[in-house]
């Protein structure tokens, strides 16, 4: 006599490791155009859900969106690039674009301006932040601008 059973027997369950693995390096090739914020900042925060480290998300997502925006208004670029690096401590996004204008430096807006706020929440929200020439200082061919999240320290919960 031949028996059938319905439950497959048991397997363990397949364990995807998470993708991308720490210190890679993802690029987005973008237009310098209003959608471009919205692109670079779901492509971060995908980045970061996949690599387990979902707790950045949320500011680095407003980051993303402060600095490409920045990068739309203030330059002539017709595109821009956006590279992301999940580290062991954290995360580096900079943005490069190809207009060798002047390095944005942040300004305080007054209560009543709608603009002018996205390089102090940088400044604010980032451990580390900075703007670089692209081609050194004197044959400048553009800029980035970079920040870095790094995940808090683990508090010794013990008393």
């Amino acid at each position: 006599m031949t028996t059938f059973s319905a439950v497959p027997p048991h397997r363990p369950p397949h364990r995807t490791p998470p993708l991308p693995l720490r210190d890679q390096t993802f690029r987005l090739i973008a237009p310098n155009v209003p959608v471009a914020a919205r692109a670079a900042r779901d492509m971060v925060a995908a980045l970061l859900h996949s690599s387990d480290r979902p707790e950045l998300a949320d500011v680095a997502r407003l980051l993303v969106s402060e600095v490409v925006t920045n990068a739309y208004r203030h330059t002539i670029a017709p595109r821009l690039t956006l590279d992301a690096t999940v580290g062991t401590s954290g995360l580096l996004v900079a943005v490069a674009d190809d207009d060798p204008g002047r390095l944005p430096l942040v300004q305080y807006a007054r209560p009543d301006e709608e603009r002018g706020r996205g390089l102090a929440l940088v400044d604010h929200l980032a451990s580390a932040w900075g703007t670089t020439w692209l081609g050194g200082a004197s044959r400048a061919t553009g800029k980035s601008v970079w920040f870095e999240l790094r995940d808090k320290p683990e508090t010794d919960q013990a008393l």
